[in-house]
């Protein structure tokens, strides 16, 4: 556990690194691939949930069996192959319309990226294939 002494939902214009992190992203080119395309990717699966869209990857999701909670690992049908495996988990993944509450647990060093990408990631949730393409 990190104690982080100050808010990340603030200064969204610099990014933010725990001790340690900042070791690999300071390779050139790192950053690129390990920060931003994943900001971007993981903003737009997010956004596509919270709209009760397609996100177009696995999730899990929590269910009842036998008065107990449950959580299934779902494969969206119809998903990207490159971003989710064939078959379909514990079963098809239906987006549930209108959700009251979409988790997503990111490490420290996205949030600031992927709410600066909040707005653009609602307006193409679930559009994954340009940013699956390897140049």
């Amino acid at each position: 556990v990190v104690a982080i002494k100050e808010p990340l939902q603030e200064r969204l214009d610099q990014r933010f690194f725990v001790w340690g992190e900042d070791a690999l992203l300071k390779w050139p080119g790192a950053v690129t691939p390990l920060i931003e395309e994943r900001d971007a990717y993981m903003a737009r699966v997010v956004a596509a949930a919270a709209q009760g869209s397609n996100p177009n990857v696995p999730a899990y999701v929590s269910d009842q069996e036998n008065g107990q909670l449950t959580w299934r690992y779902m494969v969206p049908e119809g998903a990207t192959a490159s971003s989710a495996p064939a078959g379909s988990g514990d079963g098809p993944y239906v987006p549930l319309a209108g959700p009251a509450a979409v988790v997503s647990v990111v490490g420290s060093a996205h949030v600031r990226g992927m709410v600066l990408r909040w707005r653009d990631s609602l307006a193409a949730a679930g559009q994954l294939d340009e940013l699956l393409k390897v140049d």
